[in-house]
């Protein structure tokens, strides 16, 4: 199975097509860590903001994808996406328990890992920060995919892929593993 992870495209159909194109047409199952329409009122207006067509693009995907609500998300994201998004959700795969959040409600990787042993997680993914993470903390693997819209702290546009192999955060510029963990 090959799970694609993105997180806090911010509206930016434009950049879900090049991720798309790139990455997440070849996933099984693909994986929105929140902040999907809405910019928020702290970020700017990016090229390619365009939340009506982002939103049909998402519903008009032919494979299973899920999502969760992200600070920016509101309820008009959950009419125009015609599905609601819960703070939390779970994907079981044969490479264990992947647990989904935004990540903004919780303090930190040590929140995050707490989360992970209430919820006996193999991999928490998160978003809210735009800085994309992969690590292993107390037999837990984090991971937030940055932002393909937004990236902060000098990040080129990031996401991830989840495989029964391991996880692979990516440069959307130009495809390159930028990190790596094997289980």
């Amino acid at each position: 199975m090959r799970i694609g992870v993105i997180s806090d495209t911010h509206g930016n159909s434009q950049v879900w097509q090049e991720a798309w194109q790139q990455v997440l047409a070849d996933c099984d199952l693909i994986l929105h860590a929140g902040d999907i329409l809405a910019p928020g009122p702290r970020n700017p207006i990016t090229a390619g903001y365009n939340p009506p067509a982002l939103a049909e693009a998402l519903n008009s995907l032919t494979r299973p994808w899920l999502a969760v609500r992200g600070n920016c998300d509101a309820e008009v994201d959950e009419m125009m996406l015609a599905r609601q998004l819960p703070p939390l959700t779970q994907v079981h795969t044969s490479f264990g328990l992947l647990v989904i959040t935004h990540g903004h409600q919780y303090d930190g990787p040590a929140g995050l890992i707490k989360l992970a042993k209430q919820q006996k997680a193999r991999v928490v993914i998160s978003g809210h920060t735009h800085v994309p993470v992969l690590l292993e903390q107390e037999g837990t693997f984090l991971l937030n995919p940055g932002s393909p819209t937004l990236p902060k702290e000098d990040w080129p546009p990031t996401l991830a892929v989840v495989t029964e192999r391991g996880i692979q955060l990516l440069n959307l510029q130009n495809g390159a593993v930028i990190k790596e963990i094997n289980w």
